[in-house]
Formats: structure tokens, sequence, C-alpha cells
């Protein structure tokens, strides 16, 4: 057996036990994991998750001791403390959910609770994994799964007080000597273990800190390395904090050390996994320190190759300052993530834990949805930091609040294309300044400029209309109140319509939404579209096996018949100025036989500016070259002579068609051919048959230019009435018009138009 296979059989579980005795840093190698279709980093600047190619927005509660307290569990029903708490997530569509690997709070032998490592005579044997908990920590996250939900788990996670490194009774982490069978971690000076826990050469005898370190990051991965809906946070508010003395900030604590060590300790883990790994940058981050202070920490990771993201415990709930704290870090190509969020969480920890009280103050949950829409509006994610785990149930009336302020938030902010949209430009200036007035005091604004748009408003409510600078065009917009989410309405809005780039747009109702909760504006431009449907007998045609041409068939065979055949279809005068952005497209067909045999097809376009109509030429269609854009389609049965819905249409062929868009010599007016060839039958209408049915191309697009094509007096004609040629759409040539020549030879009306 090779090294490799070894390490993924139980006989790993010994490794600590074998390496523990050498004196030098050494870990064992495991073959680099990829997740496959999993988590992945993806959009604007890389800085959001994607999961399985799509891009939903996450947003979960902390609930750290989920896998190591069975006390959770119901008697008899191993693991239903975390199923049903899962379960209650997934009810209300939250996406994510953070544990801590090591719960060192609970300290040693407490009833029900679970370690990494096995406990031996009342202490922690670094050498011995307890395999309970892995099974455990296994089970939970493929349940998690199968609920959609992401798994944050925090390694190294201590709370950032030095009393986890202290050598008392309050002690509890397992790297201490007083709470380890191998005494590995003695007290230093001032009777605790920091900085020497981030001492990458640090030893004791023969044994040597950074080899336990390692074997349990590659213990981590060992098991958790091929979960597609995991990533990892390395230590929890890292002891690298900002320190005050009286009330002044007095720069980093212990961050020399620490960041070396974070940095070592995350190339290591992506040694072996392609999954994601955040650090955690700053211990908290609060307003009685300067931005420059929480930079320096910040700085030591942001350009970190190995670094996927970075983590925050704010403890300032205002979205302003949340904006300031974060604009030095927006351009940095980090994910942004406060995993901890908890200043306002309705918590009365008077009581200690386990006993810790919800408290039903609406003010208190107003301010936790302003701070988590501070961070989104930010370019981040927020987890709900819920200490009290016992108390996640349904019956729990602030539970279930705080769930559906989650719920809305993730709908409201999927409502546009989030991935694509960024809080400042290029320059880091924010885009807030786009908004000059609304419903509130104060906003922040996220924005795909031109294209997408989500504005938050909050502090003192106001019927005030929102003035925002555009590009020109017509936009959508929609209010949302951001405490609750009616998911049958999908909604509910509080306010929609369309608007020009001009127009102020009017604000809901001041009963609608809560000033201390806020209001968000979701914003999106409206596209053009253009149906062309086939004309012409030579402009549907087939060609079989042998490239002999048909070109008058009654019906379009894809691609059976008598042979496997190519299909060619020239749709004309497709009036899409060059350098338009193609956002949707298909082909609509109508069902001209019933067939339901596997069929998988591929469309390309012919890569020419302006497609001639096919001819009896032999091999008139393959002998066209086609675009390096193909989409494949995989079609469903059809049932039903006649039918045209969306079994008979094809997905979205937008790459397709923008590619021949994109060619430099293409102009409006000009003519697309596409090319379908593969296995299987599906049998269409062809003009020849029926030009009524034949198959048909449907393009929306939006222009460069920021133009999208309006009415020129303000509102459609009205059918019956007299319409004046020259009262044509806006947006000019190659929009509203085509003229084969540039320039307006009357000059009358509408000068700056060039037709005539």
């Amino acid at each position: 057996m090779n090294l490799s296979n070894f390490l993924y059989t139980p006989l790993f579980r010994l490794l600590p036990t074998i390496l523990l005795g050498l004196s030098f840093a050494i870990s064992p190698v495991i073959p680099v994991q990829a997740a496959s279709q999993g988590l992945e980093r993806g959009g604007w600047g890389n800085r959001y998750f994607m999961y399985d190619g799509g891009f939903p927005y996450f947003i979960g509660f902390d609930l750290q001791q989920l896998v190591s307290d069975t006390g959770l569990d119901e008697p008899g029903d191993p693991g239903s403390g975390y199923r049903s708490r899962l379960d209650l997530m997934a009810s209300y569509d939250i996406n994510k959910v953070r544990i801590w690997l090591n719960t060192a709070w609970f300290g040693l032998n407490s009833p029900g609770v679970l370690y990494p490592w096995k406990i031996v005579g009342g202490k922690f044997d670094l050498n011995q994994w307890d395999n309970a908990y892995w099974d455990r920590l296994n089970d939970m996250v493929d349940y998690a799964a199968t609920k959609n939900i992401i798994v944050e788990v925090s390694i190294f996670s201590v709370q950032g007080p030095l009393n986890y490194f202290k050598n008392d009774d309050n002690s509890k982490y397992a790297f201490r000597n007083i709470n380890n069978v191998q005494g590995f971690g003695a007290p230093n000076g001032k009777g605790h273990f920091l900085p020497e826990f981030f001492n990458l050469n640090y030893t004791e005898g023969t044994q040597s800190l950074r080899v336990f370190q390692e074997a349990y990051l590659s213990k981590v991965i060992l098991e958790l390395g091929n979960k597609v809906n995991v990533y990892f946070e390395l230590m929890n508010e890292a002891p690298a904090r900002i320190s005050k003395t009286n009330g002044t900030c007095t720069g980093l604590k212990w961050g020399d050390e620490y960041a070396p060590w974070a940095n070592t300790m995350i190339s290591y883990l992506k040694s072996m996994t392609t999954q994601i790994v955040n650090v955690h940058a700053n211990g908290y981050m609060n307003s009685k320190c300067s931005t420059s202070v929480h930079d320096q920490a910040s700085a030591k990771f942001w350009d970190e190759p190995h670094v996927d993201g970075m983590n925050f415990h704010f403890y300032t709930g205002d979205p302003n300052t949340v904006s300031n704290f974060l604009n030095s870090h927006q351009l940095k190509n980090k994910m942004l993530l406060n995993n901890e969020g908890g200043e306002y969480y309705d918590i009365d920890r008077t009581l200690g834990y386990p006993n810790f009280k919800l408290i039903s103050n609406p003010d208190n949950l107003n301010k936790e949805i302003r701070h988590a829409w501070g961070h989104m509006t930010a370019g981040g994610y927020f987890t709900i930091y819920h200490g009290p785990v016992p108390q996640f149930e349904a019956s729990s009336q602030v539970v279930v609040k705080a769930l559906q302020f989650a719920q809305a938030m993730r709908h409201i902010v999927e409502k546009v294309p989030f991935q694509t949209m960024r809080p400042v430009r290029n320059d880091g200036t924010e885009y807030d300044n786009l908004v000059t007035q609304g419903p509130a005091d104060d906003w922040q604004v996220l924005a795909d400029e031109g294209e997408a748009y989500l504005v938050y408003f909050w502090n003192n409510a106001s019927t005030t209309p929102v003035k925002i600078t555009l590009p020109a065009g017509s936009y959508s917009y929609d209010w949302y109140d951001v405490r609750q989410y009616d998911k049958a309405a999908h909604g509910p809005s509080l306010g929609s319509g369309t608007i020009f780039e001009s127009d102020l747009i009017p604000a809901p109702s001041t009963i609608s939404w809560d000033q201390e909760a806020g209001l968000v504006l979701v914003m999106r431009r409206l596209a053009s579209s253009i149906d062309v449907t086939v004309n012409s007998s030579s402009d549907d045609a087939e060609e079989t096996a042998s490239g002999s041409m048909k070109l008058g068939s009654p019906s379009l065979e894809l691609v059976q018949g008598g042979s496997t055949q190519t299909v060619g279809l020239r749709f004309n005068n497709l009036l899409i100025p060059q350098g338009a952005t193609i956002r949707n497209a298909y082909i609509q067909f109508v069902a001209g036989e019933t067939t339901s045999i596997a069929t998988n097809l591929n469309i390309a376009a012919e890569a020419v500016n302006n497609a001639q109509t096919f001819n009896s030429s032999n091999g008139n269609i393959t002998s066209r070259y086609l675009t390096a854009a193909t989409v494949s389609w995989s079609p469903a049965a059809w049932n039903s002579i006649g039918e045209a819905g969306l079994d008979q249409r094809t997905p979205n062929i937008a790459s397709v068609v923008q590619e021949v868009i994109d060619r430099p010599d293409w102009v409006v007016g000009n003519s697309l051919a596409l090319i379908i060839n593969g296995s299987g039958k599906r049998v269409a209408d062809s003009f020849n048959g029926n030009p009524s049915t034949a198959p048909k191309l449907h393009i929306e697009y939006s222009h460069s230019s920021g133009c999208i094509q309006s009415p020129y007096l303000g509102s459609p004609f009205i059918p019956g009435n007299t319409i004046e040629a020259e009262d044509f759409d806006t947006c000019g040539e190659g929009m509203a018009y085509h003229d084969s020549e540039p320039a307006n030879q009357g000059g009358a009306y509408r000068p700056n138009e060039m037709v005539d």
C-alpha cells in the first residue's frame, strides 16, 4: 500500500502517535482534495461564494457547539439535535451554519460533550483522535448538504480572552500542559501560553508544537476535504486583536507573531485541499480604534494569495461605520465576512452558560438587521451569533424573528445579480454618492452601474422620493421591508414600477417599514428584445450525412431522419447594434411530431458577419465555419403535435449569438445562421410546412451606450390611432431605426437624429 492510500484508511488515526515522538516539525502529506461542484469563489473579483455553479446569497447562524454537544439530542436519537436545528434553518431558506471544532468553554469531562481528541484520565490525549466526534461531525456536514446548507468550520477555535491559555482553573484549551496527557504547553513568565502558541519553532523536549498543529489540520482535511459544502476559518477571534489602554488604542497585540503563524497554517491547509480557507483577520472591530489601526491587522493578510477571505467580528451595527472600516479591503479581491454578529442579538449573559436568556426586544433585533445589511452593502456576508444553542428552536419567538429577517435578506439580495455588483468603483470611491435624496437620512449602495442597483435606507423614515444618477435607459424598481419575506407572494414588494433615468422614484408609506430596521430598493435595467421568425423556404434547411441538401421539407428533423443530419436556420434583419450585450436568447420550435427518444443536440452559429441563405450545393451547411461558443440541449419528450412550450425551447444561447454580434463588421440588419447537430430525434414545423409556426429566434439585449429603447412621446401608441413615422422610439441608429447613410437630409424635425 502506498502512502497516499494509507492516509485514507482508519490507520491514519494512529499518525499523531507516530509523529509526535519526533523532535522536528513534519506532518503527513495528504493528496490535494477537490470538492467538485461545491463551494468556489466567483463573481466580482472572486469576492463571492459560488455553489454548484450558481450564486445563492449565504446568510446563517453561528451555532458553535452543534456537533460537540450531544446533549442537544433527544434521548435515544443520536444526531437529532443538529438535524432538528438544520431542518428549522432550511424551512426558512437559511443556508449557512458556523461550528467550532473545539468548544473549549465546556471544559474537560463535561457530560455529553465530544472533542477531536480522546480524553484519558481526565485530560486530552493529543496522540489519539476521538472517533465518535469525527463520525458525528461527518454526519452533521452530510446532513447539512441535503438541506443545501454550507458549513463554516472554525479550526483552532478559541475565544480571544487569555483565560483559555492561562495556567489556572479557567484554562480549558487542549494545547495547555495542565489539560493534556503529554503535559505540553507550559506557561510563560506571565502565566499563559501566548504568544508561544504562534511560534512555528516552539518545542518542549522532543515534542514540536507545529507537529501537533499540522497533524490536527491534516486530520481535518482527511475527514472534510471532500465535502462540497464546507469551508474553513483559521482561528476564531485571534488574539491579534486591538489592545486598548485607558480607552485609547495602542495598536496590535501579538500581530507580529500571529500573522506569520496563520499564513503558514493556511498555506499548509491549501497544500491539501482546494476548499475555501479564510483567516480571522482581526479580533474585534469597533469604533474605539481608528480605521488605520484596524488596517494594520488586515494588511498582514489581504495580499496573501493563499488567503481566500477575511473574517471579522464587528461590534458596531452602524452600516456607515462598517463601510468605513471595510473600504480599504474592498479592492483586495478577498471575501469579507462578519461570521459572528451578535452585538444586538437579544442575549442576556448574566445567568451564565447554558442558561442564556433571549430577550424579546424588537429594537435589538432591528439593530441586528441593520448590522447585517451594513455588511451586505459593503460587499460581504453576515452570520448571526446564537450562543444558547439549546434555545435555537421554533418555540422561541426571538429565534423565529431572526429566521424571518435572515430569510428576507437572502431573497431580497437574490432579486439582483449581486455577484456582479460592488460597493466601490475602481478608484475606491463608493457608489453611495449616486443617491442624493431618499426616504431616510442614511443609505448604502451596491451597484453594477447601468445594470443593477441595491440601496439600503435607514434612520428617520420619510416619503421623500429617491433621486439617483443613472445611465440613460429604463429601469424596474421594487421596495422591500427587510424584516420579513412572504415566500408565497415572492416578496411582497412595498411598491414597484418602471422609471427612466431622470425620474424620481416614489417612496412607500412610512408605516410599511421600520426606520431602525431599514428599507431596500432594488433596481434592474430593462433590456430590449426582438423576435425573428424564419421567413423563407431556403432559410431552414437539412443536410444529410452524405452532404445532400433538403431546402423544402415540410418539417425539420432534429437530427435523425433517414440519416443523422445537420440542420441550419437563418434569421434575417436582426436589429441589434454591434457591441450590444446579449442577455438571453433562444429558439422556439413547434412540435411537428410526437417523439420521446433520448436526444442530445449542439447549437452553434456560423462565424460570419452576415450569414447567407442556404442553397443546394453539397455540404452547404457543414462547410460553414462555426463559432467557438456552442450550447448543448437535451430536450424533453415532445408529447403533443403543435406544442410550443418550454420543452420545445432551447436553453439560453446568448453566448453563441454574442460571439457573432461582437464581430467587428457586424451591423444592424445583418442575418444570423444557427447550426444544429447531434443525435436523437425531435421533429419541428418548418417554414414550408407552416410559415406561421416556423422556428422563431428570441433575443433580449442591452446596448453598451446604456440606452434602452423607449417611446419617443413617453408612452406606446394606442392601437387604432395614427402612428407618425417621425415619432420613432428613442436610442437612435441601430436601436430605434436603421438608415443606410449617416445624415438627416431634412433636418426640420428631431434634427439630432441621423435619419430622414
